[in-house]
């Protein structure tokens, strides 16, 4: 769902009405296509809805999700028993007055802890009552409701990359060996789903360290081990990618700060 079209000053917002409601028992609903002329944001107070599409989406909501409900769309609601919902009414159109929808299709929007529903109740008595300048009122609280949505899936989308991360961080301590060759910062920013300078700015951010001078790390790490278990400098240099020895003591020195030689004698007393 793009959520950021509503924050977007290329859309005009349009809030008609807030909805309130309660159910008895099992209930079911079917909603025709193009019958509502408006997109809803529907709050499960309590209880659980299930809602089916003709084109194959299958959602069920519970106690505390905000279900987005695109212009026209069609779908068979089913309450599994008693429940309560309040919903926003809205439409978004651009600068041609064409209808904007966030999503194709019915999707969760939102599951909330309590914060949000408070702004759906203010706005519905706001609206039941016609207090002064409910108009505003009503599109001030519906701009509150996106924010809360765009800033969940922002923290999302961060843990997201955080995992995304994690998992480049194992693929390059797996890589350095002669039977499994380096892999190129391109490559991982590939697998991560993200364009490289920003695999590389986020990696940084994860670690304090660029990828390459991460990988070196990782390089002259292991090929510390190696030597402690007995390996040469040459052979240890070459395990890990290095083949110019030169260029690998002048790794070691920058992380370790003595050479291999050196470092080899301290862990042998």
């Amino acid at each position: 769902m793009n959520i950021e079209k509503l924050l977007s000053e290329d859309y005009l917002l349009r809030v008609i009405c807030v909805g309130q409601g309660r159910t008895h028992g099992t209930l079911d609903s079917y909603i025709l296509k193009n019958t509502r002329n408006y997109c809803r944001f529907f709050y499960i107070i309590s209880g659980k809805m299930r809602f089916v599409t003709p084109g194959g989406a299958d959602l069920t909501a519970q106690t505390g999700d905000i279900v987005y409900l695109p212009n026209g769309c069609e779908y068979r609601g089913h309450w599994f028993d008693e429940g309560a919902y309040t919903a926003l009414h809205f439409t978004l159109t651009d600068a041609d007055g064409k209808g904007v929808l966030l999503s194709e299709d019915i999707c969760l929007a939102y599951h909330d802890d309590g914060t949000v529903l408070g702004i759906f109740l203010a706005l519905y008595e706001a609206w039941k009552i016609g207090e002064p300048g409910w108009e505003l009122r009503l599109k001030s609280g519906f701009y509150d409701i996106a924010r809360a949505i765009l800033q969940k899936a922002q923290i999302s989308d961060e843990k997201t990359e955080q995992s995304a991360i994690h998992r480049a961080i194992l693929t390059m301590e797996g890589g350095f060996t002669e039977d499994s060759p380096d892999i190129r910062t391109s490559e991982l920013a590939r697998q991560c789903a993200m364009c490289e300078s920003e695999f590389r700015r986020r990696f940084k951010e994860e670690t304090g360290m660029p990828p390459q001078r991460y990988k070196n790390w990782l390089r002259v790490k292991k090929a510390r081990e190696l030597m402690e278990a007995g390996a040469g400098v040459s052979r240890a240099a070459e395990t890990v990618g290095i083949n110019d020895l030169a260029y690998f003591n002048k790794l070691f020195h920058q992380f370790f700060g003595c050479s291999p030689r050196d470092a080899t004698k301290k862990s042998a007393l």
